[in-house]
């Protein structure tokens, strides 16, 4: 399992009243919110639109919009910030997922042969240390690597 941690204005991780972990924060014109069981599986997302046109660009208006309907979101769930413990997963509608390693770190281990020697030896060593420190990718948005933690690194 991996620790997720709330990051400000991009996502944030805690407990619902009836002790479900949940992932939740503002994905493009929608709040999107991933609830997991104790065992850290997702067991179901659900979509808030936010009534948005992102076409009219971004700023403080939106932003307050969004910022409102999350607080509005963790109310209605009795939402209680802390650290998640979950499973790898993947919402693919969303394209956001908890994934073991970096892009490049994939592209190293799905074509090995690709790579010169020197380069091939700094990935390995590389894949190792990230293994070995308990790392993982969240993607929301943006990619956002996380500690053992859960911390962004």
């Amino acid at each position: 399992m991996h620790t997720i941690r709330s990051r400000w204005r991009t996502y944030f991780a805690g407990e619902t009243k009836d002790g479900q972990q949940a992932l939740l924060g503002w994905h493009s014109e929608f709040v999107a919110v991933l609830l997991f069981d104790a065992a850290g599986d997702l067991l179901e997302t659900k979509q808030y639109p936010l009534g948005i046109d992102l076409k009219k660009g971004l700023g403080p208006a939106v932003e307050a919009i969004a910022d409102k309907k999350i607080e509005d979101i963790r109310r209605e769930l009795g939402f209680k910030g802390k650290a998640i413990r979950v499973q790898p997963f993947s919402v693919e509608k969303w394209q956001i997922r908890l994934k073991l390693l970096p892009l490049d770190l994939e592209d190293f281990l799905a074509h090995p042969d690709q790579f010169p020697p020197e380069d091939a030896e700094i990935f390995r060593a590389d894949l190792e240390k990230w293994k070995a420190d308990q790392n993982c990718v969240l993607e929301w948005g943006n990619s956002y690597y996380l500690d053992k933690n859960g911390r962004t690194i």
